[in-house]
């Protein structure tokens, strides 16, 4: 599994979240959550409902990693109008990219994400 594409950008989060697909590559620009709940280290994508979790924020990170792969892995073996209805679930929209339409974020009365820890908002480059 090659994760060495995968960017990190620690600054403001992606202002509109997208995937373009082409043969051999996908492209993406997704924002992720970061933050600790109980013991463990919690890294979330909730436009692809992907996550990873350890017990370092490192760790955590890893996992992460490990898992969007493994999630592009599965879209990319799909048919192109399969991969197409997967990512609609998921709430995206499709025009010349995937543009996130809503996140799958839960956030509770008061709009505050709950249970975790010290979060943080980051972004996500990748191409695989």
């Amino acid at each position: 599994m090659d994760t060495s594409k995968i960017e990190r950008h620690t600054g403001k989060p992606f202002k509109e979240e997208t995937i373009s697909i082409s043969q051999k590559t996908f492209s993406l620009k997704v924002n992720t959550i970061t933050g600790k709940e109980g013991d463990y280290w919690v890294v979330i994508s909730p436009s692809l409902q992907v996550s990873g979790y350890g017990k370092t924020k490192e760790e955590a990170v890893d996992s992460f990693d490990e898992n969007i792969y493994l999630f592009l892995e599965d879209i990319r073996e799909l048919s192109f109008q399969r991969r197409i209805n997967e990512l609609k679930k998921l709430g995206w929209i499709q025009s010349r990219f995937f543009k996130k339409r809503l996140s799958k974020v839960f956030v509770d009365e008061s709009g505050a994400l709950q249970n975790l820890e010290h979060a943080q908002l980051n972004s996500l480059e990748s191409v695989v």
